[in-house]
């Protein structure tokens, strides 16, 4: 996936990205994995050896497996776990509403746990610059 951005602001090896078309950013699945702040829409992204300027228009990538593996880690694993536990806990013969709360625990702790991990899978899958875009219309590619 690429994405032309402006940049706003350097900070150490990360660049402050704007977004050239807001709407496509609002609507994209990764504007939560590209630290996107949805008030003021910039995206912080890794820079590795380019040299950047304010101003400059840059093409940035974020990895492929993204979108998948982390749909699966925050959606269907709760999903199955909760659907698993409860299945159980019926076949135990437990009412529906205790089956429903000790079903509903483990994907809470499951929840705290993921967030515990959020900065280190964050960093993992963190949007990188790859190009730039000069006065002429072309791209120095890494």
């Amino acid at each position: 996936m690429g994405e032309l951005m402006r940049v706003v602001n350097l900070r150490g090896n990360e660049a402050v990205l704007e977004p050239l078309e807001l709407e496509g950013c609002a609507n994209c699945i990764f504007n939560s994995v590209c630290n996107m702040d949805p008030d003021k829409q910039k995206v912080r992204a890794l820079v590795e050896g380019l040299d950047l300027k304010i101003g400059d228009i840059v093409e940035v990538r974020t990895p492929k497996a993204v979108a998948t593996r982390l749909s699966f880690v925050v959606y269907t694993m709760p999903l199955l776990i909760f659907i698993s536990l409860l299945v159980m806990f019926k076949y135990f013969r437990y009412s529906d509403e205790i089956s429903f709360i000790l079903s509903i625990v483990p994907v809470a702790l499951y929840y705290m746990f993921l967030r515990k991990l959020d900065q280190r899978i964050a960093a993992r899958y963190k949007p990188k610059v790859v190009a730039v875009r000069n006065s002429g219309g072309l791209f120095n590619m890494k």
